[in-house]
């Protein structure tokens, strides 16, 4: 008789959520999601951190961004910022000791790369409601609805992500999504507190660099004549 086939794993839909990510498959990485939910797992961080990075890549490979993915990514954030995961380190078996998983490094640069990418849709297009009349209470401007997700990514970095967790690519990020808002008194704040990791031996001189590189892009963009393209600070730092 042939042995039964080993249950799914965790790790195993992760690699699949990933692969989907890649290609900027968001209905794929959904639809992975959800059978790990019916196959009674519990998703990690992890998972719904590659979630958020296949909206950003689909939205960088089309350059659009439709109102189900906004809605979508905003749903996935504010589940995560409501209800912090259970800690994957806690041992199986053992009483949850209130350990959760905050958003971390990589949910806050997924979803500044988010912002950026958005930032090219949506200026002043309205959201629909849920018949799709475009009337209604809780309809709000896209740029509206971007700019509330951006200004609440900015606080929970400042309450969440320490400073020695903060990489060369959560500051290229966050320069990026800031100059497309031209937020750039944050744009300056995020550059000068990586060269100060780096005066402190705690950001590599490679990964300076190419904070660098991007902030000096940032500054070209800054000091265009009104009417130049924007599209060179949405292209910033990746």
């Amino acid at each position: 008789m042939p042995s039964p086939a080993p249950a799914p794993s965790l790790p195993a839909f992760n690699l699949l959520l990933h692969l989907h990510a890649k290609q900027g498959d968001t209905l794929g990485a959904e639809r992975v999601l959800g059978q790990v939910l019916q196959h009674g797992l519990l998703p990690t961080l992890l998972s719904y951190n590659t979630l958020l990075h296949a909206y950003v890549r689909r939205a960088s490979r089309t350059r659009r961004v439709s109102e189900r993915e906004r809605r979508r990514v905003r749903a996935v954030y504010d589940a995560l910022r409501t209800h912090c995961l259970p800690s994957p380190s806690s041992t199986p078996g053992e009483p949850d000791m209130g350990q959760k998983d905050r958003p971390d490094v990589y949910t806050m640069t997924a979803l500044l790369r988010w912002v950026q990418q958005a930032g090219r849709e949506g200026k002043g297009g309205k959201e629909k409601n849920e018949e799709g009349s475009g009337v209604g209470e809780g309809n709000m401007n896209y740029e509206d609805r971007d700019q509330l997700l951006y200004r609440q990514v900015l606080e929970d970095i400042a309450a969440w992500v320490p400073l020695t967790a903060r990489s060369s690519h959560l500051y290229t990020a966050l320069m990026g999504a800031a100059a497309s808002r031209k937020d750039w008194t944050t744009v300056d704040d995020a550059y000068r507190e990586a060269k100060e990791h780096l005066l402190a031996g705690t950001m590599p001189a490679r990964a300076y660099a190419f904070v660098e590189t991007c902030y000096q892009k940032m500054q070209g963009w800054r000091l265009k004549p009104k009417g130049g393209s924007e599209e060179g600070a949405r292209s910033g730092g990746g």
